[in-house]
Order: C-alpha cells, then structure tokens, then sequence
C-alpha cells in the first residue's frame, strides 16, 4: 500500500501543471454550458442558428489534455519501454498498476464525472437524470481510457506510438470508406445500416470492444514481444473489425414466426426496371391493404422478400422505432398527424398545408433486385412486410411571446422570438433542453434532428392548425460529454410573397403545437402475388437513358434531320435499325413533342412490324424526362402495331401500363381480358388498366371485393370515376369515401384542391360544397389564388349553365361560387351536378 502511495503522490507531483489545467478546462466548460458567460440564441432574422465555437475549442482542448495526461502517465512507467523511471527500483508490476489506475480514476475518471454530474445539478434535473448522466459520463471515460492505456502499452517510444495511432486512425477511416461504398453500391454485403452508429449506445460499444482487443494484444506483447509490423497491422484490423461487431448487434427486429404472419389482402406494386451500376435490376415497391387505425401512422418495409426460390437479400433497419426520413419532412401531412391535430385542438378546427406542401401517399416498402436475383421464367413474387406503428403526441405549446416556456416530462422548450422577411416568411427561434440518456430505454433518441418533432402554428381566431415547412436543428452546446444538451431550432413557415401576412397583434395570439411521434409496436403481413411474374426478359440490357440535353432543335429542325437521313428500308436488319432507332430519338431528346403527324412518326412505324422488340426495350431505356422520345415511340407504335404482335405488348405491360391504350384504341381489349386481371391482382393499378378492365362487360372477371380494395389502394377520384360505372359497385365506394370523410378533414391547400375534397366532389358527398368554399377563401386570404386553378374544379362538379356568360371567365365563375351560399347547393345524380335546383325525381 505504501509503495501504490509513493506511485500515485510522484505522479501527482510531476503531472500537477495538467492536472490543475484540465480542472480549469472543466470548469470554464460548465460554465460557458450553464450560459454564465452569456447566452446565445439562434437568430431567426438569418434563418440560422449560431454555434458557439468557444464551447467546442473548449472541449477539444479538455479532451486533449486528458488524453496527454493519461498519455504520460501511462507511457512514463510503460513496461515496454526498458529506460522508463521506475524499471531501476524494485516495483513489481501489481502495485504499479494499481497505482496507475488510482491516478487515472481521481484526476481523469472522477473530474469528468464530477462536471457532468454538476452540469445535471446546475440544469434543474431530476435525480433521476442526474445519476444516469453521471454513470454515462463514467462509463464513456472509462471506455476511452480503456482503448487509450492498451495503445500506449504497446510502443516503447513516442514515434512509434504516434504511428499507432495513426495505424488506428487509419483503420477506423478504412472502415467508414468501406461502409460508404458498399451503401452506394446497394450491396447485401452490409448487414446493417451505417447509421446504426449515430446511437450513443452502439458507439460506446463499439469502442469497448475495440479496447477488448488492445488489451488482449497488449497482454500477448508484454509477455512475448511482437514485431512492430504485427503490432501496427493488429491495431489497424482490430478498429476496423470493432465497428463491424458493433453493427451487427443492432442488425434489425427478428421477423415474425411464419406460423404468426397474418395474410395481407390486396397490394399496390410499382415494379420498374433500373440500372444499378449498369446492370439490368427491378426496383419493387409494395403498399400492403392493412386496416389502420385512424390515429396511427404505419411505416411498411419488407423483412423478407422472394422471387420463386430466389431469395432476395434484405438490410434490415438500424432501428425500427425511428420514423424513416420521408415522415420528418414538415411538408408532408399524414393521417396520424391529422388526427392528432384535431384531438388536441379540436375536431372543428382545419389543417392547412404549407405553401409548397402535399398531402403524403402511403408509405411503401421497397427493394431492389439485381439480375442475379431474377429467376429466369415467370415466377410468384412473396413478400413479408413488417409495420411499425406511430402515434403522435403533443410534448408542448408555447404561447410566441418571448422567454416562454414549457416543459414535456424532464424536458423544456423555450421561444425566444421571431422575425418576418420581406417574402412574408415567418422565421422562429426556439430552444430545447432534456435529457438524452442511452442508458434509459425511454429515454434513448441517437439523434435529436430524427426525433421526429413536428411543429403547428395555431391560429385560434380562424382555427387554422399550419405546419411548418423547414426546420433547422442548431446545436448549441455540444452533446458529447453531456447528458442533458441545450439545442436551438429555428423553424420556417414560406409566406405569400406580401410582407403584412402575419402582424405583431395576430403573433400575439398564436401558439405553437410541438408533437412528437411514439412508437406502438410492430406487426407482420405476407402477401404472394396470385399469378408468376415475368421480370428478366422484359429489362434493358444497356444503361437507362440517352444523355441530358438542352431542348435546342424544334420539330422543323427534326423534320430536317429525317431528310438527310432516310430511314432504313422495310427489310433492314435489327443492328441497322438500332442504330438508326438511337440516332433519331437522340434527336427527338433535343425537342419540344413532335406533333403525331410529323415525319418521324412514318420513319419508325414502318420498322414495328418487324422490330417490336427494339421498340419496348427503347421505351423501357427512356428515362421519364425524355417527354418528346416516349410520345413519339407512342406514336409509332400506335400506327405500326399488329394483331399479331399483341402477345408481345401484354408481356411489357408490367412495366408500361400505358401500352394497354394501343390494345383499347383497337378494340382488343376482350383479348387480352385475363391478363388485364392477372395485372391488377398482382398489384399493377395504373389508371389505364383499370380503366380497360372496367369497360369490360364482367370487369375483367374481378370481383366486388377485389374492386373495392383496389379503391382502397387507390382512393383518388379518377379510381372512383373508373369504379361508379361498374353495375352495383358504386354504392359500396361511395360508402368508402363516406367513412374517408368521417375520419378526416380535407386539407386547405393555397394553389390547388385537397384530393379527398375533390373525391369527395366527384361522389356528391353533401359537405363538400362548404369545404370547398373554406378552400377558396383561404387560398385568397394566402394571396394565392388563381382563379384557373379553382374555376376548373368549379366546372366539373357545379351546374353553372344557369347564370350567363361564366364559362371561358375564370374569375367570374370563382365569383359566382363564392356569392352562392353552400349549404343550398344538392347534389344531382342524373347529371353528376351540384346544383342550387331540387332534382327532380
């Protein structure tokens, strides 16, 4: 015992300049953490935030000199090194290393833990909080160290412990470049995510293990010692090695039982051809028909996924509880949110989109198939979808009056203030402070920027509920070393372009609605399409697209083009029409869409008889910019197409429905009617298919059942326009949209009409007048309006032969409609009409 104190009192001794220094860094740091020396707030007048440098030069110097103090204790007395001090006096190597540790706890461990735990203390944290954050303060120094003394033991001078760690450095970049790569390459290789490493948790892990196998190389080199290319080449394979073990333990929820996978009904599936890295693979998007509770969110995505016997091999999520990214954009709204919204506020209250925002489709599960995972024939396409379900739940709401306040559980959100810029954009600043605790499995969130936050202006006067439409996470005290970090938002809602949308008595009494999602828990469905499913033979063999250029040559300059190149003769072979094919639509690439009759359209269609083939894999080439390109190789295939070629059309209507409008504008479609079925169940509900298969006399041999949950699928008002007029089916999907009306509120829009209110017009659903003219209103208190945007659905759904000279006058239709009272105005079946009439029965 007497010898670990004379060890620990001359370390102590020589080491008291870093010492003192590191205790003096720790306090300056809490004190610029607690704001002591002042507060910084973002600035919402330059949408951005400001990050206080001084916090961050701060704590690198801290951590630096902990790591030089640890550096020289350890390396001091090294065992490795046959000059260090204490290798002339008799010191056995237990005492030593108790000695060494005591020193490392009291002045590096304890100092850490002791800012951390004052920190907690100084923030008004509950205790709770603040043993947590002291034991995870404790914990990550004691990983650290215990990754830093196994390095330092194994070099004998400070130039080859400098080239260990540049060894280890390299590792660890090797590492991250390697990640990269195989994620941009899709590669199944990765078995999971790279941002499994944003968790606190997965990192600390991570770095354990690695300190696990220092420390065995340091054993093994004290005891026999290793060459220094052994050395330098364990160090760098074990960081490499470590990050990998770490991924794997947060590779993903295990799937379901088979026997536990409830079967899924009908699903939509977008199936495209796409190159990834030149070769031929299928992108596949799958939405499953699931009830849904009306106030839950629900994101899919495809544990398992075969084609045949071909398994196709999926990366699972880092963490099934975190709402994919698409669900943090603030110009999405979703029905969870919706229903959120009207829970905390108020059933009467209306949801307004941003200025640039949209109601969001769905979310769909996707993956993509290489050619080597596509069998070779027709074969079933299995899924087995896993839905992980969200609820929204209010954290706070803060009146916008500067300095206020309001506190979510252990956390507080603070406003600071606001600003409006010329366009009559509203910026805000706010700031937010809780605890984020890896150690608390409720508490654990690795980012804050994918929490999911989502934030409402609330408007109590005219009961409008705004989303904002950005927002931009500013740190402002760094979370590294603390358990509870301050971070600053500043939130952005676009204006109108007229600076006195928003005035300083309306602020007054807004208030902002902060809701956050909470996970519900996890379910399964399988879905097995009822028929195989061609993918190979149908995909491009070479790159999709032509080159991207400029629209510089007009449909004359085209016409030009075709006279100095005739086309090939009737008789020409597949390469010389290839050539000619690809040099006429590079063409075509450069041009506004030639009209039908130009020249070109001749040029091609005289090759489709004999070169069909060419043509569909052209048009699966295309990228979908190419607007000119695909209208004309349309075209052509519409003048020069044959009955008997029709086997060869059905077969490419996986990937281009549009192809089936060649098929109807011939009058085939009695043809092809089990195929037309054979697509629709599989889950292909492009408008043109269902629209064909509908004007069949027994729709295509579908059912009601299969019908409705197509409308299910696709509850738009072209679906519905397409459904009504199958014999008995309308009264079952106007009940749908019914029961869609009860659950929600349409959105207000600025420039253009919610898609349920326009298929709640198309149905005559007897609110939808009112609805619509709460629309109109806003988007002209938004300074929004454009009378075309508005007139046209005016003209669809409303009887405006009575008053005259409205039509071809946008804003005297958009006039009249607004002077009408809404709740006089009846929907009339015969014509399909709202009209202020009775019908007449």
């Amino acid at each position: 015992m007497t010898t670990i104190a004379a060890i620990f009192r001359k370390d102590f001794h020589q080491f008291r300049i870093l010492i003192g220094l590191l205790v003096g860094l720790l306090a300056v740091l809490l004190a610029v953490r607690l704001e002591w020396t002042g507060s910084v707030v973002p600035d919402p007048a330059s949408n951005m935030g400001y990050q206080p440098f001084l916090e961050s030069i701060l704590f690198l110097f801290t951590v630096v000199i902990a790591g030089r103090l640890t550096a020289y204790v350890c390396f001091e007395d090294s065992p490795s090194r046959r000059e260090r001090y204490l290798a002339t006096r008799p010191v056995t190597a237990a005492p030593l290393a108790c000695a060494k540790l005591a020193f490392l706890a009291a002045f590096v461990v304890a100092p850490f833990a002791i800012a951390a735990a004052l920190y907690l203390a100084l923030s008004g944290m509950p205790f709770r909080v603040i043993a947590l954050g002291t034991l995870e303060s404790l914990v990550r120094t004691l990983v650290l160290l215990g990754l830093g003394v196994p390095l330092i033991l194994l070099w004998e001078t400070r130039r080859r412990l400098i080239a260990g760690i540049a060894a280890l450095c390299l590792g660890l970049t090797v590492f991250v470049l390697a990640i990269g790569l195989l994620q941009e390459r899709r590669s199944a290789l990765l078995p999971f995510r790279p941002d499994v490493f944003a968790d606190p948790l997965i990192q600390v892990v991570t770095v354990a293990i690695a300190a696990i196998l220092l420390a065995v190389l340091a054993f093994i080199h004290l005891r026999r010692p290793l060459k220094m290319v052994s050395r330098l080449t364990t160090v760098f394979l074990a960081v490499a090695v470590a990050p990998l073990l770490g991924g794997l333990l947060r590779s993903g929820p295990a799937t379901a039982p088979a026997a536990n996978i409830a079967p899924c009904g009908m699903v939509r599936a977008s199936i495209n051809p796409y190159q990834a890295n030149n070769i031929p693979s299928v992108s596949i998007n799958l939405s499953p028909d699931r009830e849904t509770p009306a106030d839950q969110d629900v994101t899919w995505s495809i544990a398992e996924i075969a084609l045949g016997t071909h398994k196709i091999p999926q990366r699972p999520r880092s963490d099934p509880r975190l709402v994919p990214s698409h669900y943090f954009h603030q110009g999405g709204l979703t029905p969870g949110l919706e229903a959120a919204i009207h829970r905390y506020v108020g059933p009467e209250w209306a949801l307004v989109t941003p200025r640039h925002g949209r109601p969001m489709a769905p979310n769909s599960a996707g993956t993509l198939a290489s050619e080597a995972d596509l069998p070779s024939g027709p074969a079933p396409l299995d899924a087995v979808f896993q839905g992980h379900g969200f609820t929204w739940h209010r954290v706070a709401e803060l009146p916008l009056i500067p300095g206020s306040e309001a506190r979510d559980s252990d956390a507080t959100w603070t406003y600071h203030g606001h600003a409006l810029q010329t366009e009559g954009s509203l910026i805000l600043s706010l700031t937010h402070q809780g605890p984020e605790l890896w150690l608390d499995p409720q508490g654990r969130s690795p980012v804050f920027e994918n929490r999911g936050y989502r934030f409402f202006l609330l408007d109590p006067q005219r009961q409008l509920a705004t989303p904002f439409d950005d927002h931009h996470p500013v740190r402002r005290n760094l979370a590294i070393g603390t358990a509870c970090p301050r971070r600053g938002l500043v939130l952005q809602l676009s204006g109108s372009g007229e600076s006195n949308t928003f005035t300083a008595t309306q602020l007054e009494s807004f208030r902002l609605l902060i809701l956050r999602p909470r996970y519900e828990g996890v379910r399964f469905c399988r879905w097995t399409s009822p028929a195989p499913i061609a993918f190979r033979s149908t995909l491009p063999a070479g790159p999709n697209g032509l080159a991207n250029t400029p629209y510089d040559l007009k449909p004359t300059d085209i016409a030009r083009w075709i006279a100095a190149h005739p086309s090939p003769g009737s008789g020409a072979s597949s390469a010389e029409v290839a050539r000619y094919l690809v040099s006429l639509l590079e063409q075509t690439n450069r041009s506004s869409p030639l009209p039908k009759n130009h020249p070109a359209t001749a040029a091609l269609s005289i090759h489709v008889p004999g070169h069909l083939e060419l043509f569909l894999r052209a048009l699966t080439a295309l990228h979908t910019d190419h607007h000119a390109s695909q209208m004309l190789l349309f075209a052509a295939l519409d003048e020069g197409l044959e009955h008997r070629q029709l086997p060869e059309i059905v077969r490419h209507l996986l990937y281009h429905p549009m192809l089936v409008t060649l098929i109807t504008s011939r009058g085939w479609t009695a043809d092809v009617a089990p195929d037309l079925a054979r697509l629709i169940r599989n889950g292909n509900l492009h408008q043109n298919l269902l629209e064909a298969a509908a004007a069949l006399p027994d729709g295509a041999g579908i059912t009601r059942d299969e019908w409705l949950a197509v409308f299910r699928l696709e509850p738009t008002s072209s679906t519905y326009l397409i459904l009504r007029d199958i014999p008995g089916l309308e009264p079952a999907v106007a009940a749908e949209v019914d029961a869609r009306m009860t659950d929600r509120i349409p959105l207000l829009m600025a420039t253009s009409v919610d898609p349920l209110l326009d298929l709640a017009l198309v149905r005559g659903h007897p609110r939808a007048p009112t609805l619509l003219h709460h629309a109109l209103r806003y988007a002209i208190d938004q300074h929004e309006h454009h009378s075309g945007w508005f007139s046209n659905t005016v003209q669809s759904h409303f009887d405006i032969s009575g008053p005259p000279n409205l039509r071809g006058d946008p804003d005297r239709i958009v006039s009249w409609f607004l002077a009408e009272d809404p709740a006089a105005f009846t929907f009339d079946p015969a014509t399909r009409l709202y009209t202020t009439e009775k019908p007449q029965n």
